[in-house]
């Protein structure tokens, strides 16, 4: 598989296995964290499909995983202290 691998929005969903509304909502444009350039790019023109950096989104993804657990835990860690 190459380092960088682009992909449209239809194929991306499969690829990541998020929904394009899952994949559009953490754009940065839209208050998430992918990156315009970086995990996405819009097409030629406006009917163009966005294409999706795979190899980035899904370390970011895992990323952001990792984020939310350790909030967990630390949550729990807090309701103990209670």
């Amino acid at each position: 598989m190459p380092e960088h691998e682009w992909l449209p929005t239809p194929a991306a969903t499969t690829a990541l296995g998020y929904s394009a509304r899952t994949l559009k909502r953490y754009r940065d444009r839209n208050g998430g964290f992918l990156i315009a350039g970086q995990d996405w790019c819009f097409g030629p023109t406006d009917a163009s499909s966005i294409s999706w950096n795979i190899t980035t989104c899904r370390q970011k993804f895992h990323e952001r995983g990792k984020l939310m657990i350790g909030i967990d835990s630390v949550r729990r860690e807090l309701a103990e202290v209670r």
